[in-house]
């Protein structure tokens, strides 16, 4: 649900650059407001029908198949989101909005997606009898194996923390985000000399940093956290960090209700870091694996792999647009004139040649290729960070620094993930596009047994993923310096394509994911 948090904003961000190109004034008033509540409330009585039927029949045998239709549906409702608050953009709902009750920071596009976000909430509702009947069946389970129980939370205590988690998690810093930059484009020119109005974008970008690097004591307002209780585990996991400088300002006790088996380190400055365990999994996992979740996550900070994924965020969006604007705009310039294409090609021909469907397309096949890229990326950081977990354990478990990774340490690593996906009810074969399948990662695992510490190959892999980001840099700045240029002598008119070398869209969405991997490490456990 985060990365619909993070898809709602970003669809935000990218209105007011694409204002116009939807139908206004074919759909107004009363008009407008069925077609942004009905299918939201068709979407929502048809999940609602569907969690009645799957409740029926579980008990009855065949109990996975039933999740993994579950889970399917889940995903149909997340694209639904998103799908339906693009339509709604689509047809200028939000400038209707604005016509309406006007332009404030913040307030009508909060309005706007109060429907979105009542689906959201009005899944979680139908959902939930399902969730409790998993929880309490558990809990037979637990009992028969000794294991530690906790009371099945209520309806309203379920509620309480999707909210916290899903949509508070993420929605809080994009809001203060959103809020800036639209303070800054309002205010802004009406404060500032026209001399330095030209540097807005870079305002905005320095406050965004800023709201970047406090979020993690936002987030921990949000959400149940205490400080971690003194003993062995804290005092071990204290040593770790030492162990590899990573400085943290608090251990953290993260409350779920026992319903989250997680860990996570939130932060990017050491005075605002954070490692936060949550209760199920500090009672159900054992103190080792505990170690190897955390070793993980210390990884990612010792790998600097915040800095490498903000970097290949904003730079891959904003070098693809640059290719993609220039290679669409020399294939649409190549498109016949209307008047002289073929009889059954002229009647598309002014669509397809007009300007506003050409920034379209630069945009969907930035955003397409952009999710192929860095998804790969991320999950090669996340082998990176495992691999640093199995080289922590190896060296934990040796009376010597090991020249070898050992099997003991791999078999620890590859028993804390399917324990972790067991308790949280993760299929080992499920996939993810940030960090790949349990099982996926679990066969990497059992590869790297007996090969050189010094010489494992992830490490290589990485190394030339960052060198390849430093060289995007270096192409931007070419091209914010000579790209008018370049693009000017091969016969490319400008239109469509980014006049800045970090477009907006690049710079938003950058951020977007610079604030989802501070603040939340992923679903499963912390890993």
């Amino acid at each position: 649900m985060h990365l619909v948090v993070l898809a709602l904003a970003l669809a935000l961000f990218m209105h007011d650059q694409f204002a116009g190109q939807g139908v206004t004034g074919q759909l107004t008033g009363w008009q407008l407001v069925g077609v942004v509540l009905l299918p939201k409330i068709a979407v929502g009585l048809a999940y609602w029908i569907f969690c009645k039927l799957i409740l029926q029949r579980l008990g009855r045998g065949n109990t996975p198949r039933l999740m993994r239709m579950v889970g399917l549906a889940g995903w149909v409702i997340r694209i639904a989101v998103v799908k339906l608050f693009i339509l709604d953009l689509y047809y200028n709902a939000l400038t209707e909005l604005r016509l309406f009750m006007g332009d404030w920071i913040l307030i009508d596009e909060i309005v706007l997606l109060l429907p979105s976000l009542a689906l959201i909430v009005g899944t979680w509702i139908a959902y939930y009898p399902i969730e409790r009947r998993l929880r309490e069946a558990m809990l037979l389970r637990q009992l028969d194996e000794g294991r530690p129980i906790f009371p099945v939370w209520t309806r309203r205590q379920f509620l309480i923390s999707q909210l916290r988690h899903q949509l508070a998690l993420v929605g809080v810093p994009v809001l203060a985000l959103m809020a800036w930059s639209e303070v800054v484009a309002t205010f802004g020119p009406m404060l500032l000399p026209n001399s330095i109005s030209g540097y807005l974008p870079y305002i905005t970008l320095v406050g965004a940093g800023g709201i970047f690097l406090v979020s993690p004591l936002i987030i921990q307002l949000v959400w149940d956290t205490q400080p971690l209780p003194a003993g062995e585990l804290r005092d071990r996991l204290l040593a770790l960090c030492k162990k590899y400088n990573v400085k943290v300002r608090k251990l953290l006790l993260w409350r779920t209700y026992g319903g989250m088996i997680n860990a996570a380190v939130m932060g990017v400055m050491p005075r605002l870091r954070f490692i936060l365990l949550t209760d199920a999994l500090l009672e159900s996992v054992p103190d080792d694996q505990v170690e190897a979740v955390m070793a993980h996550e210390i990884g990612h900070v010792r790998k600097y792999h915040m800095f490498w994924l903000i970097f290949a965020a904003a730079g891959l969006m904003a070098l693809l647009q640059w290719v993609f604007g220039i290679a669409l705009t020399l294939a649409f310039n190549a498109l016949p004139e209307p008047g002289s294409a073929a009889a059954w090609l002229e009647p598309i021909i002014p669509y397809v040649k007009d300007q506003q469907t050409l920034q379209l397309t630069v945009v969907i096949a930035t955003l397409l290729v952009w999710a192929l890229m860095f998804g790969w990326i991320s999950r090669r950081f996340e082998r990176q960070a495992d691999t640093f977990a199995v080289a922590h354990l190896a060296e934990r478990d040796a009376a010597q620094s090991p020249t070898q990774v050992t099997p003991q340490a791999v078999a620890g690593m590859i028993d804390a993930l399917q324990h972790v996906a067991d308790l949280n009810q993760i299929p080992t074969s499920k996939g993810s596009w940030r960090h790949g399948s349990i099982l996926w990662r679990q066969a990497y695992l059992a590869g790297l047994v007996d090969q050189p510490t010094d010489r494992l190959q992830i490490n290589t892999v990485v190394r030339r993923i960052n060198l390849a980001m430093a060289g995007v840099f270096i192409v931007l700045l070419v091209m914010h310096f000579y790209g008018s240029d370049l693009v000017e002598s091969i016969g490319i008119e400008m239109a469509g394509l980014p006049q800045e070398p970090w477009p907006a869209f690049a710079m938003a969405g950058g951020l977007l994911v610079g604030l989802h991997r501070l603040i939340l490490r992923n679903s499963t456990a912390g890993l």
